[in-house]
């Protein structure tokens, strides 16, 4: 069980933090509110638990969660918050919507259970507002629960009654840690601008609402980063006939994006500093990066190389990943990084579909994320550059 906590949490991203990126709930000393927390048992139903500090709970059911195991030993993110919450948390939990439909009942008024959710948030001082998708709503093609449209999302939204809730919550005027729960990419540019903190979750799996809880309480340092593309929405990409790969994925996409592949925050502040490049060779090449945890928290993170071929007309527009390395910083602590860089990284796809060589000029991109502008921004911090010659 401990393993499988860690590697959740190695692979959970912050993509928005509070306080200087860090949305530790640790460091609240009242009152805690959460939002829409997937999935809850089906046994579970409207709760409140009365505890000495307040910590809200909305939660969205699952109503398709097979009981194919004891449930008891596969923790929900609610259990999860109880559980690093401890003694001296009150924690209000209720449903805020449905996870699609307009109402939670039938013969209910419209987003039936928002005022309460509102009601519930003025009277906290966090908010942990938990939304997503399941099997139901994204899919591959083919799926019996998905065949629409091929499976395919039809938009990059969630759920209009999840908007709702989303937007009802954060007028309430308490801090909000939004809790996504989904296996694609989501249109978050509101939740960017009026969450104090994101953390994405994707599908966790059986101990996920334990790992998820440690992260939010400050237990761990989460480390993940985006193995795709956040978009800011569908109207920013080509039409989807469309097979070329302009305007798509982080090695042609030109625009601004809102979260870039490769990006994720952590507890720590670390950044790289230097860089220097071995001799190429039939090996490849071995950089040794210099880098530094410039913040408090102990942390690991992921040091990613990226290289951009500057003499062929094949490469891609954008500096494409070719070597990444997770290494573990002491708070404060200074260290240098070898990583190596396969040959193969030093090709390229030609317009007949042969790999061949990417020309005798490269230039070498070491830090914590993507080489471009909006990581840049969101993190504070630049690539460090090398150029080679092969």
């Amino acid at each position: 069980m401990p393993v499988n906590r860690r590697i959740l949490g190695d692979n959970l991203e912050i993509l928005k933090g509070m306080e200087a990126d860090r949305l530790t709930l640790s460091t609240w000393t009242r009152r805690f509110s959460v939002t829409g927390v997937k999935y809850p048992r089906q046994s579970q139903g409207l709760e409140f638990v009365s505890r000495s500090k307040r910590l809200l709970l909305f939660v969205i059911p699952s109503h398709i969660l097979p009981v194919l195991f004891d449930l008891s030993l596969c923790p929900t993110l609610l259990d999860g918050i109880r559980e690093a919450a401890g003694e001296n948390i009150r924690i209000y939990y209720s449903e805020g919507s449905h996870l699609y439909k307009d109402r939670m009942q039938g013969l209910a008024r419209e987003n039936d259970r928002i005022a309460e959710a509102v009601a519930m948030a003025k009277k906290s001082d966090v908010v942990i507002l938990c939304l997503g998708l399941d099997e139901t709503l994204e899919g591959e093609e083919g799926d019996t629960s998905n065949s629409y449209a091929s499976g395919d999302k039809k938009d990059l939204l969630l759920p209009a009654s999840q908007i709702k809730l989303m937007e009802a919550v954060c007028a309430a005027g308490k801090p909000v840690v939004l809790c996504l729960l989904a296996g694609s990419a989501i249109d978050l540019r509101y939740a960017d601008e009026h969450c104090g903190a994101i953390l994405d979750c994707w599908y966790p799996g059986a101990r996920g609402g334990t790992a998820a809880a440690r992260l939010l309480f400050g237990e761990a340092s989460p480390s993940g980063k985006l193995p795709l593309t956040f978009y800011r929405s569908t109207e920013d990409l080509p039409p989807f006939e469309d097979y070329a790969m302009k305007g798509r994925t982080y090695r042609y996409y030109e625009g601004e994006l809102l979260y870039p592949f490769g990006y994720g925050l952590t507890y720590g502040d670390v950044y790289a500093e230097s860089a220097a490049a071995g001799a190429a060779g039939e090996t490849g090449v071995t950089r040794t990066v210099k880098a530094r945890n410039g913040g408090t928290a102990a942390t690991e993170d992921v040091l990613q190389v990226y290289v951009k071929a500057e003499e062929s007309p094949f490469a891609p527009p954008n500096p494409a990943l070719c070597a990444f390395k997770r290494v573990a910083f002491a708070a404060g602590e200074s260290r240098e990084v070898e990583i190596a860089v396969d040959p193969r990284a030093f090709t390229v796809i030609n317009d007949d579909g042969e790999r061949v060589s990417g020309g005798g000029r490269y230039r070498l991109y070491a830090g914590f994320g993507q080489p471009d502008s909006r990581t840049s921004a969101l993190t504070g911090y630049e690539s460090v550059v090398v150029e080679i010659r092969r």
